[in-house]
């Protein structure tokens, strides 16, 4: 997600997420913004961390930004673009599975292809703004308590 460009890049997966399919999502995002510099949000997650995503952010010229623990406020627009994804997705699903309801068909990629297809996007760039504005006014915070600290000794 990007405040000036929306949702850029996304991965559909049927199993787990390994640091191979990391990497084919982070070529995925360099090819959208044609190879420019990516600074991305990430979490702590293990492969994340990994030598092979560590080398191929490197190669792709996307500068991991390390998240701090969990907090709403630092992820509200993920957050909000999620819900927004199931309150479409869940009754397109089950309306799918009861329609073909064989244990061969599996709509859960088509039904996630469709809900992101239709859900709008226009409210991303104003989730980012805020979740940008929480995180100015929690670093100033931090400064001014270093800040009062240091004029304390």
């Amino acid at each position: 997600m990007c405040k000036c460009h929306g949702l850029l890049a996304y991965n559909i997966e049927d199993y787990s997420f390994g640091k191979e399919k990391f990497c084919n999502f982070l070529d995925n995002l360099s090819d959208k913004v044609q190879g420019k510099k990516v600074y991305m949000f990430i979490d702590n997650c293990t492969i994340h961390h990994s030598q092979l995503a560590r080398d191929k952010m490197k190669e792709k010229n996307i500068i991991p930004i390390w998240n701090v623990p969990y907090r709403f406020e630092f992820n509200e627009a993920i957050e909000k673009y999620w819900a927004m994804l199931k309150a479409h997705f869940r009754p397109l699903l089950l309306n799918m599975m009861l329609k073909n309801p064989g244990p061969k068909d599996k709509p859960l990629n088509e039904a996630l292809r469709q809900s992101i297809d239709k859900v709008s996007r226009d409210s991303i760039p104003t989730f980012i703004d805020r979740g940008l504005k929480f995180l100015k006014e929690e670093a100033e915070e931090i400064n001014r308590q270093r800040l009062e600290k240091h004029a304390d000794k």
